[in-house]
């Protein structure tokens, strides 16, 4: 392998359409309901969510191989690691220092946002930065791993995006109501990426002292949680329209509930089964890539003509 296609893996660039989502979801939710997009702030906004997100791959990369939890998994294409340091290809210091520069990247366009736009950009900073450092060393092993990455993928990135683009006189009352609930979908189908991406790691995590919540109920009680977590994103989006929240148009994201209920009926089968997981856990992908564009197509089509 060369050098560049090592450090691609490491970073694990696919994981990070999930970004890409939450932040596109901010950013036609802003357009949707203030008619403003700034390209500037939309794309520094894009480059510090994913210079944050490859953070925490790669820290998480490190700190499980210094736990040895990578050295006890079995990869797949979704969970197990990367690979790259228990095979050897690259120096765990080398790694360690990445991480901390990309969230160092992270912060200082933070720190710019919070310069132009205000405290509020500062302190959903810190809550990322805190997050994305502590993730593998502390966060993931007290049982709510999944809820500090549903709420960082989630509510405040959305939340976060949205406010980047507002001028403030344009905030009302209220103002971050719709953009945190809209957010709540990107964030809980994000935690359930990284929900029924655990079970295959499920021994060698609970090996390493890392105590999510599969961890915690076991498996064949854990995978009522991963449905949980997939139909409640189908109750938000229907609430959301009831009762106005979110336009009517966002009823097409519904559209990827057959690839959901999929992934809900192969979890349900082969939880304990890690090749037979594997199709669940690209299905879980699946739906927060499709969810998420069509939430974004959905704001901009009401924005250009509402109904």
């Amino acid at each position: 392998m060369s050098k560049l296609s090592i450090w691609i893996k490491e970073l694990r660039l696919p994981f990070l359409v999930v970004t890409v989502s939450a932040v596109s979801i901010g950013l036609a939710t802003a357009w949707e309901r203030h008619h403003v997009f700034n390209f500037l702030y939309a794309v520094l906004t894009l480059i510090g969510t994913c210079c944050l997100h490859l953070s925490v791959n790669v820290l998480n990369d490190y700190f499980d191989y210094k736990s040895g939890i990578d050295l006890k998994t079995t990869p797949t294409p979704f969970s197990g690691g990367s690979g790259i340091l228990p095979g050897k290809l690259l120096e765990p210091v080398s790694v360690y220092r990445a991480g901390l520069l990309f969230l160092a990247l992270g912060a200082i366009i933070g720190v710019y946002f919070t310069i132009v736009r205000g405290l509020p950009v500062l302190i959903l900073l810190l809550i990322g930065a805190i997050s994305v450092y502590f993730y593998s060393q502390k966060i993931s092993s007290w049982g709510i791993g999944e809820v500090f990455v549903g709420l960082n993928f989630g509510p405040l990135m959305v939340l976060g995006t949205y406010y980047v683009q507002m001028e403030m006189v344009a905030l009302k009352p209220l103002w971050w109501l719709q953009p945190l609930y809209v957010g709540l979908i990107p964030g809980i189908l994000t935690a359930a990426v990284l929900y029924i991406n655990e079970f295959p790691d499920l021994f060698a995590d609970i090996a390493g002292g890392r105590y999510h919540i599969p961890a915690m109920l076991g498996k064949k009680r854990a995978v009522n949680g991963y449905t949980a977590l997939m139909l409640t994103v189908y109750t938000l989006i229907i609430l959301g329209v009831a009762v106005r929240i979110m336009p009517i148009p966002c009823l097409i994201a519904l559209a990827s509930l057959p690839i959901a209920v999929k992934g809900i009926r192969i979890a349900r089968e082969h939880y304990d089964r890690i090749v037979e997981l594997i199709p669940a856990m690209a299905s879980t992908i699946m739906v927060n890539v499709i969810t998420g564009f069509l939430l974004t197509v959905a704001y901009i089509i009401h924005g250009i003509s509402p109904i």
